[in-house]
């Protein structure tokens, strides 16, 4: 966090605010003029994160958007300048095992893989309307699923 500590006043973005934590070390050791503004495309993530950031007051800026549009947010938000941006990609173990969300073999439930429920089909979708060839393909490449052909021929 050393790094990314800003040194003065404005604003830091995060772009995969997730739960809170980068975001809430980084406040606690910048100067209290330092402003954040935290994106998540999980709605999930957003609220714990809300939660967790709760005590820096208006100095958090949370929005349900993604890092790639990390400009129109922040332009929507008035923000022109950012001290830094952190990026934390990937999916966080929480994502993977949380029940209901569709990322994991181990419960029977249905499969989603969405971060974001509130956009494009779920996983089973997918599974439901693609040729055995194609989903073969998507495994083989995808997921490095040596068994990609079986599988495929199995749903």
């Amino acid at each position: 966090m050393f790094l990314l500590r800003p040194r003065r006043e404005g604003w830091v973005i995060d772009g995969t605010v997730g739960m809170g934590g980068h975001a809430a070390a980084l406040l606690e050791t910048a100067p209290a003029s330092v402003r954040l503004l935290g994106l998540d495309v999980d709605p999930e993530a957003l609220e714990r994160s809300r939660a967790r950031l709760a005590g820096f007051g208006d100095r958090v800026t949370l929005a349900h958007a993604s890092f790639r549009d990390v400009a129109a947010t922040a332009a929507a938000h008035e923000i022109t300048r950012a001290e830094s941006i952190l990026l934390d990609l990937g999916v966080s173990s929480e994502q993977l095992e949380a029940s209901g969300r569709g990322f994991s073999f181990q419960a029977d439930e249905p499969l989603d893989m969405r971060l974001d429920p509130t956009t494009g089909p779920p996983a089973t979708a997918l599974l439901d309307r693609l040729p055995e060839p194609e989903l073969t393909r998507v495994l083989t490449e995808y997921g490095d699923e040596r068994q990609a052909r079986r599988i495929a021929r199995a749903i």
